[in-house]
């Protein structure tokens, strides 16, 4: 099985691997063109057995911590930044497309999905001002500046609303509050990947968190296959994030529009 395999290669990679699914883990794969199709939420079911079934042997100074009953969200603190996986996934973060499970059990999930992601968003940056963190970078799998709805996903719409526009609502919030009394905000990366093109928005928090960056990642349509490099300096205010690919030495564009 592929995503079995895929484990394998991550065992076999050096240093430690955090892991964020994405939707071609598991909300793409009861596709009737693939050969066999199946459940989207086994998939689920199996990729965090696989992936998050055992715990992670880590240095008791990162602080590492994982979701109760959604276990592939985490968060550690490495070099005075906090680092937070969120589990926000593209096909309307599984909103649409669930062609073998049961829709109304699937999106209950979903929905159960959503709370316990803005319940974790905001307990990382509690912890983020609580340890006086330099930095906090967020991955997430879904370009959530790109839904596949409009609209707040309400009890009568649940399908084809904006499945992202409540997570980017928070994060704003959030990382425009990230600062100390009297102090200047310091800075947020929001990671993700699933779109075109690889770049920086530097103005995605807008004036409720200019302090807020965004990178789209070396990923999807892109060619060779790469991985992005970030490098973190917060004491540089203008450019408190750095991004390159890690083979090509590829700086992305600096804007996403």
């Amino acid at each position: 099985m592929f995503i079995e395999r895929r484990n394998d290669i991550h065992a076999l990679l050096p240093g430690r691997v955090f892991f964020t699914p994405g939707d071609n883990d598991w909300t793409d794969c009861d596709r009737n063109f693939l050969r066999p199709p199946v459940s989207e939420l086994e998939k689920l079911d199996l990729v965090r057995r696989l992936f998050f079934g055992q715990p992670m042997e880590l240095p008791e100074e990162w602080e590492y911590a994982r979701q109760p009953n959604f276990p592939e969200n985490a968060r550690w603190l490495y070099n005075g930044v906090l680092f937070v996986t969120v589990h926000v996934v593209s096909t309307n973060n599984g909103r649409q497309e669930i062609l073998m499970d049961d829709v109304e059990e699937a999106l209950a999930l979903v929905e159960a999905r959503d709370q316990a992601n803005r319940v974790w968003l905001q307990a990382a940056f509690n912890k983020a001002l609580k340890s006086k963190a330099d930095a906090v970078v967020v991955a997430i799998q879904a370009d959530v500046t790109s839904p596949n709805g409009v609209g707040a996903c309400t009890a009568f719409n649940r399908m084809n609303c904006d499945a992202f526009q409540s997570f980017r609502e928070n994060l704003i919030l959030h990382a425009g509050k990230f600062a100390d009394r009297n102090q200047p905000r310091r800075p947020v990366l929001l990671l993700h990947g699933d779109t075109n093109p690889y770049c920086f928005d530097k103005s995605f928090g807008g004036e409720a968190a200019p302090n807020l960056w965004r990178l789209n990642a070396w990923g999807d349509f892109q060619a060779p296959a790469d991985a992005t490099e970030i490098a973190v300096q917060t004491h540089n205010k203008n450019e408190p994030f750095l991004a390159k690919t890690l083979l090509g030495q590829k700086a992305p564009l600096n804007t996403c529009k």
